[in-house]
C-alpha cells in the first residue's frame, strides 16, 4: 500500500510540475523565460526548481540545498541551447510516466521558450520509466545536470582558478582556445573534513580536439593532490564502486562543447592499500587534461588549500 501511494503521488506530482511549468511561462510576467526546469520526489521529498532567463540570468530554488541567482555565461547558455533545441522535436509535449509498481523516483518537467516555441516534457527517472526512455531526453536531462553543476559550483564554491592554452590550426595559427576552472569548496579545511573539487574546461575554439582515454569510465581528468612526500590520485574518485576495464578509447571535445568532473579528497593518502591520515600543512589540487599520461598534456590547472587541528 505504501509503494502504491508513493506511485500515485508521483504520478500526480509529475502531471502537476507540467501544469505549473506551462502555466508559468504563459504569464505576461513570464515573456523574459527560456527555459524552467522542475525536480520533484524521492524519499526526501526534493523540489528543486531551475529558471532561466533570455538574458541568461538564473534563479535556482531548493528544499534540501542552497538556492542561488547567478549569471550563466554566454558559452554555457549556448550549449545548452544547443542541446535543448536539438533534441526536443521528437519529445516535445510528451509525458513519459512511471512503470507500474515503481516508487521513490524523482519526476521532472521541462518547458523551453526558445526560438519562439513554447514546448514542454515530462518524464521520471530512467529505470523507473514505463516503456523506452529516448535518447534525446538522455542529452536534455545530461544537459541540464551539467548546468546545475557548473552554476552551483560558479556560485557557491569559494576557491578558484584558471587557466587557458590556445588550440593550435592544423595549418598554423590559433583556432581559439580552451579553458579550464578548478575549484574547491574552500580553501582550508579541518583534518577529517571532505575536500569537494570540480573541474569544467570549455573548447572555445573552432577546432575538435581528439585524445584517447585508457577507461571507458568516465574522467576526463587527472586530479591529484599533492603535500610535502605525499600524493594521491582521486580522479577516479566519486565514480561508483563498480569494476572499470581498462581500454584504449577515443575521445572527442567538440568546439563549443564543455567537460566537466568533480572528485573528492577524504584528507588521507594511500600507502602499500593502508589509508594515513594526511598532517597538518599546505596541499596542491592540480587537474591535467586530457586524463592518460602517454597524453600530451593540452591544459593544467593547480590551486592551493591548507589542513589544520
Amino acid at each position: 500500500m505504501k509503494g502504491r501511494t508513493a506511485l500515485l503521488a508521483a504520478g500526480v506530482s509529475l502531471s502537476l510540475l507540467l501544469t505549473l511549468a506551462v502555466s508559468t511561462l504563459n504569464t505576461p510576467t513570464a515573456s523574459g523565460l527560456a527555459l524552467e526546469f522542475r525536480k520533484t520526489g524521492g524519499i526526501a521529498g526534493v523540489m528543486d526548481t531551475l529558471v532561466i532567463s533570455q538574458n541568461g540570468s538564473v534563479v535556482f530554488t531548493s528544499s534540501h540545498s542552497g538556492s542561488f541567482s547567478a549569471a550563466l555565461r554566454n558559452f554555457d547558455f549556448q550549449e545548452l541551447k544547443t542541446t535543448i533545441s536539438t533534441n526536443i522535436g521528437p519529445i516535445s509535449n510528451a509525458k513519459y510516466p512511471a512503470k507500474q509498481g515503481a516508487a521513490d523516483y524523482f519526476g521532472y518537467a521541462l518547458v523551453s521558450h526558445l526560438e519562439g516555441k513554447n514546448v514542454s516534457v515530462a518524464w521520471v527517472d530512467e529505470w523507473a520509466t514505463d516503456g523506452p526512455f529516448p535518447d534525446q531526453l538522455k542529452q536534455i536531462q545530461k544537459a541540464l545536470d551539467k548546468t546545475l553543476q557548473l552554476l552551483s559550483a560558479e556560485s557557491q564554491y569559494r576557491n578558484r582558478v584558471v587557466a587557458h592554452a590556445d588550440l593550435k590550426c592544423d595549418g598554423g595559427g590559433v583556432c581559439g582556445a580552451l579553458g579550464v576552472e578548478l575549484f574547491t569548496d574552500r580553501t582550508s579545511y579541518k583534518l577529517g573534513e571532505q575536500v569537494r573539487i570540480f573541474v569544467a574546461l570549455r573548447n572555445s575554439g573552432t577546432k575538435d580536439v581528439n585524445y584517447t582515454s585508457p577507461t571507458p569510465c568516465d574522467p576526463d581528468f587527472r586530479i591529484t593532490v599533492s603535500g610535502k612526500a605525499s600524493t594521491q590520485d582521486v580522479s577516479f574518485s566519486n565514480l561508483p564502486v563498480v569494476a572499470c576495464i581498462q581500454v584504449l578509447q577515443s575521445r572527442t571535445l567538440h568546439h563549443g562543447e564543455s567537460l566537466i568532473q568533480t572528485a573528492t579528497w577524504d584528507a588521507s593518502f594511500d600507502q602499500n592499500g593502508v589509508r594515513i591520515n594526511a598532517p597538518p600543512g599546505a596541499y596542491t589540487i592540480s587537474a591535467r587534461f586530457p586524463l592518460a599520461t602517454f597524453e600530451p598534456s593540452l591544459l593544467e590547472a593547480s590551486i592551493q588549500i591548507t589542513l589544520s587541528t
